[in-house]
């Protein structure tokens, strides 16, 4: 789309700038601005701008142009129609979350050097398959109780060992300890 209106107030990609702003309040992080930003822009594509019913629209002539707005026809996929979002629509994710989920899509993933935008418009078919089937391996349900993540501690190399023996100890086994002399094995 080629209008600045648009592009600058309405677009995911203006969203996708936010991923690297820093939330500075609690305010910033625990607001809703991007949930309703993204709500607003799938409202946009769902039902097209200006809308057929729209009261402003009845006021012009059909070939009368608008200035400083923009016209988006309506994109009537199941991606956007609120009647199959229902259940999504009852949720509201704040500024923290939606955060991380715009960072984790839109820039590669970090490691050595910098990291990069993701442009999903170059990508081809098979990538976007790729994308598609990565979202379908994934499940959502809500949770009635509070869950937590848990992860694995890194595995650490093992430590070289010596050409010494040692000696553990069990407390309970030994409760006194007692002093074992180092020997060298050949």
């Amino acid at each position: 789309m080629g209008s600045d209106i648009y592009r600058e107030g309405y677009s995911l990609e203006t969203l996708r700038d936010l991923e690297q702003v820093e939330l500075l309040s609690s305010e910033d992080s625990e607001g809703y601005y991007i949930d309703t930003s993204i709500r607003r822009l799938f409202k946009l594509l769902w039902f097209g701008y200006p809308e057929e019913d729209h009261k402003q629209a009845e006021l012009l002539p059909r070939k009368t142009a608008i200035y400083n707005t923009f016209r988006l026809p309506a994109l009537k996929s199941h991606l956007f129609d609120p009647e199959y979002t229902s259940m999504l629509n009852g949720v509201r994710f704040r500024n923290s979350v939606l955060q991380k989920v715009l960072e984790l899509m839109s820039l590669s993933r970090s490691g050595q050097g910098r990291r990069g935008r993701i442009s999903y418009a170059q990508l081809g078919v098979n990538q976007l398959g790729e994308v598609y089937e990565g979202l379908l391996s994934l499940s959502a349900f809500f949770a009635e109780e509070n869950l937590y993540e848990v992860q694995p501690a890194a595995k650490k190399p093992l430590p070289r060992q010596t050409p010494k023996t040692t000696t553990k100890t069990n407390p309970q086994l030994n409760p006194k300890p007692r002093k074992v002399p180092n020997h060298t094995v050949n």
